[in-house]
C-alpha cells in the first residue's frame, strides 16, 4: 500500500511539476477535470487555469485558519461566494456550475484542512 500511495505522489509531482501534492494538486486536479470535461485545454489555458486555482487555494488557506472557521455557516457562504466569484470572473468552469464546483472546492479544503493550515 505504501508503494501505491508513493507512485500515485511521484506521478502528481510529474503532471504538475512545483506544485505541493498534498496542498495545491487535489484542488487544480477538481477545477481542472471540470473545466476539462469534454475538451482538451491548450498549454497557455492550463497554465492560467492553474494560476487562477492556486489563488484560490490561497484564499481558502487565509480563511480556514481562521478559529471556529467549520462552524461558522456565515464564513462558510462568504467564502463559497468568493470562490463563485473567482471561478465567474474568469471562466473555469461551465456557466452555471460555478456555485456547485465552488462547494465542492470547500469540501475538499474542509478534508484538507490539517494540509492546508500546517
Amino acid at each position: 500500500m505504501r508503494r501505491f500511495i508513493q507512485e500515485l505522489r511521484q506521478g502528481d509531482r510529474n503532471e504538475f511539476p512545483g506544485l505541493d501534492p498534498r496542498t495545491q494538486v487535489p484542488f487544480v486536479r477538481l477545477v481542472l477535470e471540470e473545466f476539462g470535461k469534454g475538451q482538451k485545454l491548450a498549454d497557455q489555458e492550463r497554465t492560467r487555469a492553474i494560476g487562477v486555482i492556486l489563488d484560490m487555494v490561497e484564499r481558502i488557506r487565509q480563511e480556514i485558519r481562521i478559529v471556529g472557521f467549520w462552524r461558522n455557516m456565515y464564513a462558510r457562504e462568504v467564502l463559497t461566494k468568493a470562490l463563485v466569484r473567482d471561478l465567474d470572473g474568469c471562466r473555469l468552469c461551465p456557466a452555471g456550475r460555478e456555485r456547485d464546483l465552488a462547494q465542492r472546492l470547500v469540501a475538499l479544503a474542509k478534508e484538507n484542512h490539517v494540509s492546508l493550515t500546517a
